[in-house]
């Protein structure tokens, strides 16, 4: 079945601690991440760059709806430009400093919408300098990055309150805001109680007086279908979509403990924003939502380890998107 999440502690800000300004720990964040981004701006600084590459500038500026005209590209670590090509598709390294200098803009000029209320991102954040400054906002931070190690292997931005340090607090779990409910809880009711009608598409008769689960479990002893096979019609019932090799051609990606039994599934789904730029993962009712770059980074977490592609026929869900911000920058 779908897993639940245990259950975490809503953390608040300490009583009498001041609010903390959003956008100058975004700054420091981008200059300060990991060690990295530092050392790199002290070094370009000093020398001036040259425009992006055409087919580079093309290609980000569709993927963030931003003119990149004004940026300047400088050389560091084999070159920003094949940081573009890479980001692109066209080279398979993506070292992590020069994530960081790509996705800065990203998160200054930029907001995901849920359900028409926009929030604000943190990409990448120093953990570090978040402690010195709200420690229950840390403490949620930690907590992420210990379920799920993998995001720390690419690009990522956390969805906050605009103007603060607070995780966004919008419920649901993962099914849910792939629906667009944002309210929905319950994810194992809504594949397993979809087994009796599997079993009539598949041709198979229920006995009179059988359960449809005990005539599921021994159709599945036997071989009948593939261990995947109900989940694979859940999502096409659910949202049109059929299983893709390629995670470049997929809308939807599920994660679980495997496919060895039929009492193992998916624990948790997460959903191509428009623009195929960044996924949106919200494994829980209890969790908050992350943007991440690459599918894997939500593997080999609490949510386990199998990623099982899907393409919509109708392409990505467009009802969480990410935007230029309204007003301008914080």
């Amino acid at each position: 079945m779908m897993a639940r999440a245990n259950r975490g502690r809503a953390t608040k800000p300490a009583a009498g601690r001041p609010a903390v300004s959003f956008g100058a720990s975004r700054k420091r964040t981008v200059a300060d991440t990991n060690g990295h981004a530092a050392p790199i701006l002290h070094e370009t600084v000093q020398f001036q760059g040259q425009s992006p590459d055409s087919s580079a500038r093309i290609c980000h500026e569709t993927r963030f709806a931003h003119d990149f005209g004004s940026v300047s590209v400088h050389q560091i670590q084999g070159g920003t430009q094949g940081l573009l090509q890479r980001a692109c598709g066209t080279d398979s390294e993506q070292p992590h400093v020069e994530a960081v200098a790509l996705t800065s803009e990203l998160g200054s000029t930029h907001e995901v919408v849920i359900a028409g209320r926009p929030y604000d991102l943190m990409v990448n954040p120093d953990i570090a300098r978040i402690k010195t400054q709200s420690n229950s906002f840390y403490i949620e931070i930690r907590d992420h990055y210990d379920r799920y190690p993998q995001l720390n292997s690419g690009t990522h931005a956390f969805v906050v309150e605009p103007h603060s340090l607070v995780l966004c607090r919008a419920l649901g779990n993962c099914l849910g805001w792939a629906l667009g409910t944002f309210a929905f809880r319950d994810p194992v009711s809504a594949v397993w109680d979809r087994r009796e009608a599997f079993l009539v598409s598949l041709g198979v008769a229920i006995p009179e007086g059988e359960h449809p689960d005990t005539v599921y479990s021994r159709q599945a002893a036997q071989g009948s279908f593939p261990p995947s096979a109900l989940w694979d019609f859940f999502m096409n019932a659910q949202f049109e979509a059929t299983p893709t090799a390629s995670e470049s051609n997929a809308h939807l990606a599920l994660y679980g403990s495997g496919f060895q039994n039929t009492s193992e599934g998916p624990s948790h789904i997460a959903f191509k924003l428009p623009g195929a730029s960044f996924w949106l993962s919200k494994p829980s009712d209890v969790s908050k939502p992350v943007l991440h770059a690459r599918a894997d980074q939500m593997a080999g977490g609490q949510m386990g380890n199998t990623i099982r592609f899907y393409q919509r026929a109708g392409g990505p869900l467009s009802h969480i998107v990410v935007r230029p911000k309204v007003g301008g920058q914080l």
